[in-house]
């Protein structure tokens, strides 16, 4: 893991929301969120062992996981 803050705890990632923001997000901005209405692209070993899967929203994803933490996918695009 990159950021430090999740080693080792339930995380996923979450897809890039476009209609939340104009500003790009890059690999070194923090991109911890806490929540998103959009779909989780990747899932951590911790927490899949708790019910979490990729494709799950993330309403759904809280029921089974509350102390799930959520990374915001980085959108890199030519400048």
């Amino acid at each position: 893991a990159r950021d430090p803050r999740v080693k080792g705890k339930p995380c996923v990632v979450v897809q890039y929301d476009t209609t939340a923001s104009t500003v790009r997000i890059l690999p070194e901005d923090d991109r911890l969120v806490t929540g998103s209405k959009n779909g989780i692209i990747a899932v951590s070993y911790e927490a899949r062992a708790q019910g979490v899967k990729r494709g799950m929203s993330v309403a759904d994803s809280l029921k089974q996981c509350p102390e799930l933490l959520m990374v915001q996918a980085d959108l890199l695009t030519p400048s």
